[in-house]
């Protein structure tokens, strides 16, 4: 976070530094009916304006929403977290928990414009902790792989209860993540398609000119596995729309931005640099990923390796 505090208008600055809540917040016990939390609220209530003046709220409306879920999240991390450090408490990690489970039984508009304000002042006032956003210069730009909190955090957003497309969601988190498939094969699956491989894991048989079987990565086993468990028919994606796997994908928000096909793709690929795949093995699996693709992907991960690392490396040939 910036150490000289924005600006704000006089309307604004004045609703930031005399917000207190009138509704209800969530106790520390996740099963526990919400509650009011008086003792906590001058403990966590200066973190919280000094939170929410640096995402700079343009508007008395917007300052006011931001300061509802940012006291929520406060007061609930402080009784469950004993904390009210910027970098735990507006942690993507747990901004995704508090909204997807702490707030569970919530209505779908709330925990959305929740979890839409808590993004925008995480970003702001814990912005080494966030993914930063990546600006758009058009199709040939690669995009960087996912950090694995908003990767979770898009496992935890298909599973929220209480909303529609539950399947759908799933498998477009699994395709994308789990098998690094396009939006077409990610459309055209369906429970039929899932092959039991080795070690209790599955695999996708991709059809079309290219057909092959790509193992779903370990960490979304149990994910495919429901998907197919709960599939009703022979596709997991059921809508007719030729838009719809992107539908389904921009309805998935984490970090305030909607899951991104090709970039979980990049990360499907990252996983498996890192993880050893034989290079070969990985051009057959991904479908002939381009050199372009590959390169990128390569950029990334040997971000993370040292020329010694890389020179003991060589010494495999």
């Amino acid at each position: 976070m910036s150490d000289r505090a924005p600006t704000l208008a006089a309307g604004v600055a004045a609703l930031v530094a005399s917000y207190r809540p009138q509704c209800v917040l969530e106790d520390q016990a996740e099963a526990a009916p919400p509650v009011v939390i008086p003792s906590a609220l001058p403990v966590v209530m200066p973190s919280v304006r000094v939170w929410v003046a640096a995402a700079a709220p343009a508007s008395v409306s917007t300052a006011k929403t931001l300061m509802w879920a940012t006291t929520r999240l406060a007061v609930w991390a402080y009784l469950a977290l004993s904390t009210v450090d910027p970098t735990v408490v507006l942690h993507p990690h747990n901004v995704h928990h508090f909204t997807t489970v702490v707030c569970a039984e919530r209505p779908q508009r709330f925990r959305l414009t929740l979890r839409s304000a808590l993004c925008r002042v995480g970003r702001a006032a814990n912005p080494d902790g966030w993914d930063p956003l990546v600006p758009d210069f058009g199709r040939n730009r690669m995009p960087e792989p996912y950090i694995s909190a908003t990767e979770a955090g898009f496992g935890l957003a298909a599973v929220m209860p209480g909303r529609k497309h539950r399947v759908a969601r799933i498998w477009v988190v699994v395709g994308a993540f789990g098998a690094g498939l396009l939006g077409p094969q990610i459309a055209g699956a369906g429970p039929q398609d899932l092959v039991a491989m080795i070690g209790g894991r599955v695999g996708v048989q991709v059809g079309g000119g290219n057909p092959r079987l790509v193992p779903v990565r370990a960490a979304y086993t149990d994910l495919a596995l429901r998907a197919a468990q709960a599939a009703d028919g022979d596709r997991f994606i059921t809508a007719k729309s030729r838009n719809a796997v992107t539908s389904v994908a921009g309805r998935l928000i984490v970090a305030g931005e909607g899951l991104s096909l090709r970039r979980a793709r990049i990360s499907w690929l990252a996983a498996h640099v890192t993880a050893g795949t034989n290079l070969a093995a990985l051009h057959i699996i991904s479908g002939r990923a381009g050199t372009q693709t590959l390169d990128s992907v390569l950029a990334h991960v040997a971000a993370d390796i040292s020329p010694e690392e890389a020179a003991i490396e060589g010494l495999k040939a």
